[in-house]
């Protein structure tokens, strides 16, 4: 961090924080795709990525909902009734943040591990293929 001037009359130095360096023009210039595990999970890894590039795309891989809802212990610690008031209040915030960063957002669909009884699905290979 860099400090402002000190004031002449004696006023202490408040700290400024350094800014960041921009994206460099490769990474912006072309249409992005950004993977992403979770809903979430690319406004939060890579924003300045979703943010700057051209063409931003975002794709979420675990974004589905059991076919029949379910409760885990991180449902009841977030005060949620089940897994479908859980997934549709995270899409719903999913989706202002996508609209407010101007990405444009894709979604496969599958259910995540916290919410399946069981090994996953075969088909699940086929969706991501």
């Amino acid at each position: 961090m860099t400090a402002t001037p000190a004031d002449p009359a004696g006023a202490q130095t408040v700290p400024t924080a350094p800014t960041a360096p921009a994206m460099p023009t490769m990474l912006t210039a072309l249409p992005t795709l950004v993977v992403a595990p979770h809903l979430d999970d690319a406004l939060l890894s890579a924003f300045e990525l979703t943010r700057s590039a051209t063409g931003r795309t975002v794709l979420t891989v675990f974004d589905g909902e059991p076919q029949e809802p379910v409760v885990t212990s991180w449902d009841l610690v977030c005060s949620l009734k089940d897994s479908a008031e859980a997934m549709r209040l995270r899409r719903a915030e999913n989706d202002e943040a996508m609209r407010r960063s101007g990405c444009a957002h894709r979604s496969v669909g599958l259910v995540d591990l916290q919410y399946l009884d069981g090994p996953r699905p075969a088909e699940d290979a086929e969706a991501i293929r």
